[in-house]
């Protein structure tokens, strides 16, 4: 599944630690099911989130949680960096969520490539 629609030349802004906290914990809410992934605990990954306007002109919030046990050099916690879509294709070590900002709605959730 592909993610939300991208500018050609995104424009990056800085995720507020109060809004990414927020999405944090809608993060830790979440039931990920992936390719035969086993369950999620979010302590169990570095969480990286970054901001960015899509193509739309909506603010997004985007995140990409790396597995602890896969990276062991990733810091765990939160993290707010520029780009946190570092990996492409990290099967279970690896989920991507993206929220639009202003109303903290999950657009999508993925992990272990589904």
């Amino acid at each position: 599944m592909a993610g939300p629609a991208l500018a050609d030349t995104p424009e990056s802004w800085d995720a507020d630690p109060v809004t990414v906290q927020k999405v944090d914990a809608e993060v830790a809410k979440l039931k990920f099911k992936g390719f035969s992934c086993p369950p999620m605990r979010i302590e169990d990954f570095a969480r990286n989130y970054g901001g960015f306007t899509d193509k739309n002109g909506r603010r997004m919030i985007v995140g990409q949680l790396l597995s602890l046990k896969s990276f062991p050099r990733a810091n765990p916690g939160i993290h707010i960096v520029r780009n946190p879509m570092s990996v492409a294709d990290g099967g279970c070590s690896v989920a991507n969520v993206w929220f639009e900002a202003d109303t903290l709605t999950l657009i999508q959730a993925v992990w272990g490539g589904r």
